[in-house]
């Protein structure tokens, strides 16, 4: 059990990109049940009927995590994202991420621009959050943010 725990907890699964995690859980569960299928809006549903007559259960549970989603890669190389589901904005800086590329994964800060380079009267100049990254022409996916092994997976 501990093994399934950590191989799902190091499954990219942000908000809306579920998809790997549902791969995972179908494989580990054919051959042991009836019928495995996955909705219009990726749910995955699985049927193993009983041996004898009886009240029927349901096991619910979500599949997805918090995450983010990059919205623009700077001229710089900054990364600007969004996030996706519920984050205490509070716990972002400094934190190390793991970003999903087309070539695979990339490493990554979450960082901001610093105080002194903004003016503090101008409501136009918010303070942005950013990822640091070298992405040596990737294309961006939705990252994950759940803390495994000291990161936060993007």
């Amino acid at each position: 059990m501990k093994k399934i725990l950590e191989e799902l907890t190091h499954i990219h699964g942000p908000c809306g990109f579920e998809e790997d995690v549902a791969k995972y859980i179908a494989n580990r569960l054919k051959g042991t049940v009836d019928s495995i299928e996955v909705d219009g809006v990726g749910n995955l549903i699985v049927n193993k009927k009983g041996r004898q007559p009886g009240p029927k259960i349901v096991v619910a549970a979500h599949m997805d995590e918090v995450g983010f989603i990059v919205k623009k890669i700077e001229e710089n190389g900054l990364l600007r994202f969004e996030k996706l589901g519920g984050h205490d904005d509070r716990i972002l800086l400094s934190q190390r991420v793991q970003i999903k590329t087309s070539k695979g994964f990339q490493s990554g800060v979450i960082g901001t621009i610093s105080a002194h380079m903004k003016k503090f009267d101008d409501p136009q100049k918010v303070r942005k959050t950013l990822c640091n990254a070298q992405l040596n022409g990737s294309t961006m996916t939705p990252f994950k943010s759940s803390t495994s092994g000291g990161n936060l997976n993007i």
